[in-house]
């Protein structure tokens, strides 16, 4: 009996998918070392969606880069303070984020990233 996954139920009932679908089809893809065309046609999809999914997920992706650590220094200056959850400092450039809870961590990754580039 062939287990059918579910981006493929999806897929032939003409759902839409969740992005867990569409990385489990993506998964699937590069294994079978086929070109997004062929794959595409085996399984009934459009080239379209495949391409619009690999492009969303590229771009909510944090850049590998960016998963380096920083050296940080907290002093005692900066507990004091009390005005904002989260400070990061980066040359002469202070960031101040009062609620972290309304910044993504992909955010403040890219954030980071653009302030590093900055510096060289």
């Amino acid at each position: 009996m062939n287990q059918q996954s579910i981006w493929e139920k999806k897929a032939q009932a003409g759902e839409r998918w969740n992005e867990g679908d569409a990385r489990a089809a993506l998964s699937v893809w590069k294994a079978s070392g086929e070109s997004l065309s062929a794959f595409a046609q085996r399984y009934g999809l459009t080239e379209q969606r495949l391409y619009w999914w690999r492009t969303r997920i590229a771009e909510t992706a944090v850049p590998k880069r960016v998963s380096e650590l920083l050296p940080v220094t907290v002093s005692s200056s900066m507990l004091s303070l009390g005005t904002c959850a989260i400070a990061i400092m980066v040359g002469d450039i202070r960031i101040e984020i009062d609620d972290p809870s309304r910044v993504t961590p992909s955010w403040l990754a890219t954030l980071m990233s653009a302030m590093r580039e900055g510096e060289r």
